[in-house]
């Protein structure tokens, strides 16, 4: 029986009936290719020409269309969810930034490819840069001062000092400020070693790119619209990435619009519609932008938690707390997205 309109599937119920969304989503395309390799068929059958250099293509095109056709005719099946029909009125900013390596088959010490997000409300965005900028001018000797997380981590530039009490007391000032500023954050795990255990070097479902960074982007959409209509009253929010270069700025870009027009397996493109403003931006780290340089420093201890789950890395109670909260998704809170899944995350954010 299929799901009723105007009923809002759990979050079990969508991941019960992903396949045969999924499968439906390509019976379309898969009807595509047919009705054009029919109509080669009958051109070359027209033109005089031997027919075989179509018809086992045809053959397997027709088959493969039938098992799609009977997949989705089989159980359940919960329609991708919808926005409510009335938006909210107020508008944020979400700047995400990266850690980690994002191709599967790298050769890289650290495990994790992780996509951080930080979502300010426009009201409060004034004073959260002002804030920011005086802890930079106040602890580091100037507000234009780049901040980098790697810097932090090791000690370096801006965040050495030769006194380690002092150093350490800087540290500290940095973990206070992250909590003190008023955002809430979102961020997916993408878990490299465990996931080509499980899935290969392939996305997870024909739904999904083929690409680990694009992949990630995808779950952190999904959370974010989700994030936007929860969590901060139906908000629209503009997005701002750090710039990667031209070329994977315009693939970013072009999967975003992707989203507004075919959505993903569990939301309909409506809902990317009606929480984010058309286009991406991009900044890079020369341009001092508060929210990337949060961003970039939220990332890499909820990667490292991810990869052992017995440590608390710095800064990691800090971020901790501001990850949003809510329940809408089936293993984790809405903030915290672990692929591939292990039942060893399920208690992840609570310490």
């Amino acid at each position: 029986m299929r799901g009723m309109a105007s009923k809002t599937p759990s979050p079990e119920d969508l991941e019960n009936s992903r396949d045969h969304r999924v499968a439906q989503q390509r019976i379309g395309r898969q009807q595509a290719l047919v009705t054009n390799l029919r109509a080669a068929l009958r051109l070359r059958v027209n033109n005089g020409l031997d027919p075989a250099l179509v018809q086992p293509a045809l053959q397997q095109a027709e088959d493969e269309l039938a098992d799609l056709l009977k997949l989705v005719g089989v159980g359940p099946i919960e329609h991708r969810r919808r926005p409510p029909k009335v938006s909210g009125t107020e508008t944020c900013t979400i700047y995400i930034d990266e850690c980690g390596a994002h191709s599967l088959t790298v050769k890289e010490d650290f495990g994790a490819f992780c996509l951080a997000a930080v979502i300010i409300r426009d009201q409060d965005l004034q004073v959260f840069e002002a804030k920011w900028k005086r802890w930079k001018l106040q602890n580091l000797g100037s507000e234009t001062r780049r901040v980098h997380e790697p810097e932090v981590r090791k000690r370096r530039e801006a965040f050495y000092r030769r006194d380690k009490a002092r150093q350490e007391a800087l540290i500290a000032s940095l973990s206070e400020i992250l909590k003190e500023l008023e955002y809430a954050a979102v961020v997916c795990v993408l878990h490299r070693e465990k996931y080509v255990t499980q899935y290969g070097d392939a996305s997870m479902d024909e739904s999904l790119p083929h690409h680990g960074y694009l992949m990630t982007l995808h779950f952190m959409a999904e959370r974010l619209a989700l994030a936007l209509q929860t969590q901060f009253g139906g908000a629209r929010a503009r997005l701002i990435l750090e710039a990667r270069g031209p070329k994977e700025d315009a693939e970013m870009q072009y999967e975003f619009a992707r989203l507004f027009l075919d959505g993903t397996s569990y939301l309909a493109p409506d809902y990317f519609r009606r929480q984010f403003l058309p286009g991406l931006r991009f900044k890079s780290k020369d341009d001092h932008v508060a929210g990337l340089e949060i961003a970039d420093l939220i990332a890499r201890p909820c990667a490292e938690k991810v990869l052992d789950p017995t440590r608390n890395p710095e800064r990691w109670e800090p971020v901790r707390a501001k990850l949003c909260q809510g329940v809408e998704t089936k293993h984790s809170i809405l903030g915290l997205k672990v692929t591939p899944w292990d039942d060893a995350y399920k208690d992840l954010w609570k310490s």
